[in-house]
């Protein structure tokens, strides 16, 4: 859902509805150090999926599912980069590997997501965003 904000919101509405989540769930499940590192980890990857817009194929719906199970995954590997630095672990392939089932199905959630949003997200866009403009 953040990927298809930014897409076509931008960057700022993306940030600010990432973060807003973020501080949610973290009140309702739990504070902790993650928190940091999850909006560490979400803003640069909507950076870098702001960097990546540029490219047409990134448009399509096929690109869309690739660049989305492409997050997940490198989601799963900051989130292994930040703990690894902040522990202080002997082994970063060590930890990243014992994770890396977990990113496969974060990046298949997202993928599902990504096929189940993206429609909404352009009616959405097409019929109640273009009164907002003028």
């Amino acid at each position: 859902m953040i990927l298809l904000i930014c897409f076509y919101l931008g960057v700022a509405d993306a940030l600010v509805v990432a973060n807003i989540m973020i501080v949610a769930t973290s009140v309702y499940l739990g504070m902790g150090y993650w928190v940091f590192e999850q909006m560490l980890a979400y803003s640069l990857i909507i950076f870098l999926y702001f960097s990546l817009m540029r490219f047409k194929a990134l448009g399509k719906l096929g690109g869309q599912i690739m660049i989305s199970f492409f997050v997940g995954m490198f989601y799963g590997f900051l989130i292994s980069l930040f703990e690894v630095f902040l522990f202080r672990m002997g082994s970063f392939l060590a930890y990243y590997v014992q994770g890396v089932s977990f990113d496969v199905m974060h990046g298949i959630g997202n993928v599902i997501f990504m096929m189940l949003l993206k429609k909404p997200f352009e009616f959405f866009n097409r019929y109640f965003l273009r009164f907002k403009r003028k």
